[in-house]
């Protein structure tokens, strides 16, 4: 009985429409990908922040308009 080896998960990463095998890119490319990754996170949580200011800023103005109305 011979025992069959396991497929090694492989981990791909597309860019400008390409398919690469992340394990076989230079350290430095896995870096530059590693960093990309990082600020993709950032810019997805300052946009969430942005969203929250937005209607906190709307929120605000309705209560203030409110008030002034009581006038």
């Amino acid at each position: 009985m011979t025992k069959e080896a396991e497929p090694k998960d492989v981990s791909y990463v597309s860019f400008e429409g390409k398919d690469y095998d992340f394990d076989k890119l230079s350290e430095e490319a896995q870096y530059y990908i590693k960093q990309i990754a990082i600020l993709q996170e950032e810019m997805a949580e300052m946009q969430a922040a942005v969203e929250r200011s937005k209607m906190a800023f709307e929120g605000y103005q309705t209560l203030l308009r409110t008030e002034l109305s009581k006038d």
